[in-house]
Order: C-alpha cells, then sequence, then structure tokens
C-alpha cells in the first residue's frame, strides 16, 4: 500500500499520542514501540500474500489499535481496545460494518488465539511474529519485567524459562507463509533454551 489512508493518518497520530501520554512506564514490552512491530508485521504478512488494499486499512488500523486498552487495564484490555476503537472510528464517520470487522481482528490476538478470518490470522500470527526472531530473548525479559511491576508476578529463572519453553514449543503459525518463514528461528531458540535448561 503505497499512500495511507486519511483513516490510517488519523488513527496513527492518534494512538502515538494516547500511548505517549498515557501508558505507564511500567510497561517495559507492550510499549507503542511493540505496536509499531505489529503494524509492520501485519503489513508485512498482508503484502506477501497479496491482501487488498481495502482488506490492509482494516488489518492495519486493528493493529494500531491492539493494545490500546493497556492504557486502562492489564486483564481484558482487548476488550477496552474495541471500544476505544469503536468511539475513534465513530468520531470520523467510519462505516459500522467495517468497525465490527476491526473488532473481530483485534479480538484475535486474545489469548488462547481463534482467529478465523485471513485478517485476524495474520493479526494473531504478528502478536507472536517475536517467538520466531533473534531478539525473541530479550523480548522475554521485558514481559518478565513487566509482569512483575504491573501484576506483582515473579518467577525464578528455572520457572521462566521452563514456561517460555512450553510457550515456543506449542506455537503454531496460522498462515502457512508466516510458518515456513519464522519456523527455522523459532526451533533455534528452542534449542538456546534447552541448552540453558540442560536438556
Amino acid at each position: 500500500m503505497a499512500v495511507k489512508s486519511p483513516i490510517l493518518i488519523h488513527t496513527e497520530q492518534f494512538v502515538l499520542s494516547l500511548f505517549a501520554s498515557k501508558l505507564s512506564m511500567e510497561f517495559k514490552f507492550h510499549t507503542v514501540g511493540h505496536t509499531e512491530e505489529i503494524v509492520n508485521s501485519c503489513k508485512f504478512i498482508g503484502e506477501s500474500i497479496g491482501i487488498s488494499e481495502d482488506e490492509m486499512e482494516l488489518l492495519l488500523v486493528a493493529a494500531w489499535f491492539h493494545d490500546v486498552g493497556y492504557t486502562e487495564t492489564y486483564v481484558g484490555h482487548e476488550e477496552i481496545s474495541c471500544l476505544r476503537v469503536e468511539e475513534f472510528l465513530n468520531s470520523h464517520q467510519y462505516p459500522t460494518g467495517r468497525i465490527k470487522l476491526i473488532q473481530g481482528i483485534i479480538m484475535a490476538t486474545k489469548m488462547p488465539q481463534n482467529p478465523a478470518s485471513t485478517l485476524e490470522k495474520i493479526i494473531a500470527d504478528s502478536d507472536l511474529f517475536n517467538l520466531g526472531t533473534e531478539g525473541f530473548f530479550v523480548r522475554n525479559d521485558q514481559i518478565r519485567e513487566e509482569l512483575f511491576l504491573r501484576l506483582g508476578r515473579s518467577f525464578t529463572d528455572e520457572e521462566w524459562t521452563k514456561s517460555s519453553l512450553v510457550l515456543l514449543e506449542k506455537q503454531r503459525y496460522w498462515i502457512p507463509f508466516v510458518e515456513e518463514t519464522i519456523r527455522p528461528q523459532l526451533n533455534q531458540n528452542i534449542y538456546q533454551i534447552k541448552k540453558i535448561l540442560g536438556t
């Protein structure tokens, strides 16, 4: 998509401003940088499998808004994101039917994932794209710190490493292109964790 649609321009500006003013500094993983990574992953996957510009708009609006709920709550943030995107898009006279599609795409990121449409599968895969990247271990440490700061949840190194291994071993991507692209590094990350655990 060579040119951003007006609603995408407004969406990006709104979310960046909201995160800058409302997102707690205790968020170490779910930052504006994470949202930008998801937007870029969605665009990459969408372009790679040939979705239309119309579909891309829906996907990217959802990607920008998918973690907006974190500015208000931790648990159940997806539902808050859906409320906020509806308010925002209604203020721009966006079609109701398209708003519902965007809300469905946002909810596809809720764990455990169960996406139905292609666009829902793209955002679901994008939200867990980092599991199969070289940056996984840095991101994983950020999530651990965030869980402690936001929810008071602490883990021993062994507990965290074992839970990370379970997460990686269970991960399957919904879009075949993503599975093929990510699988080699995902397997490498699994190997590295097993080395740490001595298994």
